[in-house]
């Protein structure tokens, strides 16, 4: 019995010590790399602490604040907590609060969410690459300070190392029950469409130029290619699906053919007119255009386009879009 109480005294003055120092060394290098960030002007915060002893490791994080001015987006929250298992501390959870700030080429949205999670695994070595991450929220709702608004009854995002050669990740994406209030749903009210619900799924690799670790912060990896393997639209009767390859240049300019595929295409031609893509007088033009398409496409009812990404513009079919987005 003196043994087996020496053994486990032994244990536990072993483990308070191994939490002990890693506790301190987590509070070393996450408040260095947090001063770093904070010093390049990417992040901002208040306060950071580890606590959880025993079991866990848990680093509370206050007036939390991520900004990429290149890009042109910030978000912020009161406070973040992220938490992971003492004997697990590849594998972190963290909490969301219910209310945030995004900000996206100078609109500001007031984010109200419930139950936001999000999980990350690291792999085992120093470099710690990013092995899997998870986010998923319930109910979530997006007011912009421009007077519109996007809710979602749930939303699920993933992204996951590949084995294989290169930096591949797959990707995932789902929004359900979405709709949209203000000057959105007026467009779409013109278009014929209602202002939801709706639906929008992503199914992807990405393939980057250097791995997801610890130096990312520093040397942001860029995307060399993008596989959609499937995209699905729903929205009233629109029903969208497509799939396609995407070469990404050094200048983040795609290249590359996003097939597509339009169920009840004709609800398409007026939600241009409504977004302002095209005038109202090339509306018929267009109808008897995509009609035409569609009949070679094989049926009346459904139309396929490709979505062309080339010298840095994009096209849905005949149709111009304008400059293509960056990556």
């Amino acid at each position: 019995m003196r043994a087996l109480m020496r053994i486990v005294a032994v244990l536990t003055v072993l483990w308070c010590g191994y939490w002990f120092v890693g506790a301190r060394v987590l509070t070393s290098e996450g408040r260095t790399a947090l001063d770093q960030m904070q010093e390049d002007g990417r992040l901002g915060y208040g306060a950071f602490s580890i606590g959880g002893f025993p079991a866990r490791f848990e680093a509370d994080l206050a007036d939390l604040s991520v900004r990429d001015p290149a890009a042109g987006w910030a978000w912020s929250v009161p406070q973040v907590a992220v938490h992971a298992l003492a004997y697990s501390p590849n594998r972190v959870i963290a909490v969301l609060p219910p209310e945030q700030t995004l900000r996206v080429a100078g609109e500001t949205f007031a984010v109200t969410t419930k139950d936001m999670r999000a999980s990350v695994a690291f792999g085992l070595s120093s470099a710690v690459p990013l092995t899997h991450a998870e986010a998923v929220s319930g109910p979530l709702t997006a007011r912009s300070d421009q007077g519109w608004s996007l809710a979602m009854d749930a939303l699920r995002l993933a992204a996951r190392q590949e084995d294989g050669e290169g930096f591949r990740y797959r990707l995932g994406a789902e929004a359900t029950a979405l709709t949209l209030a203000g000057a959105p749903a007026v467009m779409l009210a013109k278009a014929g469409l209602a202002d939801g619900p709706g639906r929008v799924r992503l199914d992807a690799d990405a393939v980057l130029d250097r791995a997801l670790d610890r130096s990312a912060a520093e040397v942001p990896p860029r995307m060399t290619a993008l596989k959609v393997r499937s995209l699905e639209l729903d929205w009233g009767r629109l029903a969208l699906r497509g799939a396609g390859d995407l070469r990404i240049g050094a200048d983040g300019t795609p290249e590359g053919t996003i097939q597509l595929r339009l169920a009840n295409w004709r609800d398409l031609p007026p939600l241009l007119v409504a977004l302002g893509v095209i005038a109202e007088a090339e509306a018929p033009a267009l109808t008897r255009t995509m009609g035409q398409l569609a009949l070679l496409s094989g049926g009346a009812g459904e139309l396929s386009l490709p979505l062309s990404f080339t010298g840095g513009w994009v096209a849905l079919g005949p149709l111009p879009l304008g400059p293509a987005p960056r990556f």
